[in-house]
């Protein structure tokens, strides 16, 4: 989710429609729209968050009075019954459940697709057509020297 939101952050556009209403932020109330099994939600959730060692337990910006992402991970969170039920995943995923777009994974393990330009060129035009894209690696993988070192 963290993956996907920093790409949704270029584009302030879709990180506002996710926003379905702030009309109650000034009391803390804020509704989230995500999507989830495809179908829009509108999530309510407060600005009350939690906190371990007095500082927001999960996602938190640099600025601590920059909110945002940890709304949108506490309706993430409430939309798929808890906290703990939303570590890790995928961010193509995590776009589609924020935008209601459709989400690929593109696996990086055709070496001459890379090394002739072809997947850089097909990224290229995703970017000019105004897909977002994100990278990351499943959890547990990609942190170490793979096979060929």
């Amino acid at each position: 989710m963290l993956s996907a939101m920093s790409v949704l952050s270029m584009r302030p556009d879709m990180l506002n429609q996710v926003f379905a209403s702030t009309k109650e932020r000034k009391r803390g109330i804020y509704t989230i729209r995500l999507f989830v099994d495809g179908k829009s939600r509108l999530i309510p959730v407060d600005d009350q968050l939690p906190v371990a060692n007095h500082k927001p337990a999960f996602v938190r910006g640099v600025d601590v009075a920059e909110i945002w992402p940890a709304v949108i991970e506490k309706a993430y969170a409430k939309a798929h019954g808890g906290y703990g039920r939303i570590e890790g995943g995928q961010v193509h995923a995590a776009l589609a459940s924020l935008t209601g777009g459709y989400g690929e994974s593109v696996k990086l393990d055709n070496k001459h697709e890379i090394a002739d330009g072809r997947l850089w060129e097909r990224l290229k035009r995703l970017v000019a057509d105004g897909h977002l894209i994100g990278a990351g690696t499943p959890s547990g993988e990609g942190l170490g020297p793979d096979a060929d070192g």
